[in-house]
This record gives structure tokens, sequence and C-alpha cells, in this order.
């Protein structure tokens, strides 16, 4: 964004309509484009590539998104199976010096089980990682076409934990059945949530039915002092 398409925004943002908006409050507070890039790297929410879209969004979801730390997508697959380990894949690779070397699976419920639309209470699947010789395994529900976004999460935030790296992969709600999943360190999160740029969220209303699974995730990841169940142990 240049710099007068800044002070112009910025004119805007006076307006006690814009001033309490999230766009108006970084336009108010930053002098210039790049002094907000600045406190964003320096924050350690920014640690990607450099945004490269024009005007710069003021949206922080956006503008991660554009920075390759952030995923936006949609919810409701439109398929059945749902092919989580593509899901998975796309979003380990958010932060690809943490988990983008791992190779992940899935093993959809039986045909007979699913029902299109609709949560099967039959069903489940089991996704998979391979990383570090070692295979891991978590079960996620069978939604229908929907992706099991609290499991995924969970594997994914797991895997990181076992794997002593500083990233967390977190939701961001949009309001509709799309939705962001960002990966920060626990320093970039916890600027992003004290200066407002971002509200971590549910895995949103469209997958609400599966909101408990990450709980569940978490607890099975813990037991016995390991972040994922190892389920089978790959030879070299």
């Amino acid at each position: 964004m240049a710099a007068r398409d800044w002070a112009a925004a910025q004119a805007v943002a006076r307006r006690p309509a814009a001033a309490e908006s999230t766009a108006g409050k970084v336009l108010l507070r930053y002098e210039s484009p790049g002094a907000w890039l600045t406190d964003l790297r320096d924050s350690g929410v920014l640690v990607g590539l450099t945004p490269t879209a024009s005007p710069l969004p003021l949206d922080v979801r956006a503008l991660l998104v554009d920075a390759g730390q952030a995923a936006w997508f949609d919810v409701e697959t439109g398929q059945w199976p749902n092919e989580h380990e593509g899901l998975l894949t796309k979003l380990a690779a958010l932060a690809p010096g943490g988990l983008g070397d791992v190779a992940f699976g899935e093993a959809a419920p039986p045909v007979e089980g699913m029902r299109a639309k609709h949560p099967s209470p039959a069903g489940s699947y089991q996704l998979f990682a391979w990383m570090d010789g070692h295979r891991f395994a978590v079960r996620a529900e069978d939604l229908g076409d929907w992706y099991d976004l609290p499991a995924v999460l969970g594997l994914l935030n797991g895997l990181a934990r076992q794997r002593n790296v500083d990233t967390s992969w977190v939701t961001l709600a949009t309001g509709g059945q799309d939705v962001v999943v960002v990966a920060l360190t626990a320093r970039g999160l916890g600027a992003a949530r004290t200066q407002g740029w971002l509200t971590p969220g549910e895995a949103n209303d469209a997958v609400k039915a599966g909101k408990g699974a990450e709980e569940q995730v978490f607890q099975q990841l813990s037991k016995d002092g390991a972040d994922v169940k190892r389920d089978v142990v790959i030879p070299n």
C-alpha cells in the first residue's frame, strides 16, 4: 500500500464509525504499512514470506494467508471420504520447519456407515502421521462431508509437542462455514491476542458436533507422558 493511500485510509479511519474497527485501529496506530509489518515481525506474528498483496490487507488473517502462515478454507468438503490427509499436509506446510516433512494418511469408515451430510454414530476415521520413523494415529468423527477439524488440529498440535516444535495450529472463526487456521509460535500467538490482531475461536459452527473431539484427542495424546498414540514402529 503506497504511503499516500495509507494516509487517505487513515483519514477515513478517524471517522467515529470506523475508528473502533480492527482495520481502523491498525491505520490509526501505525504511520505506514512498513511500520505495521515491522511490529508484526518484531512481535513474532509474521515470520513467513513478506505479504505481496496490494493493497496490504488490514485483516491480519488475510495478511497471514498471503504470507503463507495461515489457510482459509471451507470445512464442508462436498465429498466422502473427506481426505483429511490432504488438509493435514496443507496445514503442516504452514510451519515447514516444524512438520513440513511429515507424511499423512486417512482410513475412512466403511461405506455402509456413511450418511451424507449427517454424522454417522457407528463410523469413524483414523488419521495417521508418519514422523521420525514412527506411525501416529488419532480417531476422527465421520461427520458426512465435513472435516473433523478439531481432530486434525489435535493431531498437528500433538505431533508438534512430540517433536518439541514451538508452533500451535489455532482456529480463527469467520462467522460462516469457512475457517482460518493459523500456525504461530507461543510468542506470536500471545502478541496477536494481546494486540487484538487475532481472536482464536472454536472450530466453527459447521463442525460443532465434533468440537469435543479436540479435548479427547489431547487427553489421548497426553496419556503415559506421550503426546500421540504410537501404535506402530516403522523399521528403518
